[in-house]
């Protein structure tokens, strides 16, 4: 199998991750636990910031915007830039773990 950037690929686009790999998402999810919160009651049970009503998809919006992360951390003094790191870990979990059905361009 070929090795590229420290992961071998396997057919079927399927792969072994690296240690350092492996302990980067590991503590990612660690990080993301103390970040991030859904409850029914709060921005109904969208995912938000801890000890905050701020959704995290707000912030992800205004980075895909191209709006930097000091910019962010200046405009909301309450967010930490492990909780904003943190948003795009959750994201990227998210995205793993749902399944996606390509919609035809002529529907």
């Amino acid at each position: 199998m070929p090795i590229a950037g420290g992961r071998k690929f396997a057919p079927f686009g399927e792969c072994t991750l690296s240690l350092s790999t492996q302990c980067i998402v590991a503590r990612m999810r660690f990080v993301r636990q103390d970040h991030i919160r859904s409850n029914p009651r709060v921005m109904v049970g969208n995912p938000v910031f801890t000890g905050t009503p701020m959704p995290i998809d707000l912030i992800l919006e205004r980075i895909a915007c191209g709006e930097t992360l000091e910019s962010i951390l200046k405009a909301c003094p309450q967010l930490a830039r492990e909780a904003i790191l943190a948003s795009f870990a959750f994201a990227s979990e998210w995205m793993r773990s749902d399944v996606v059905y390509p919609v035809p361009s002529n529907a």
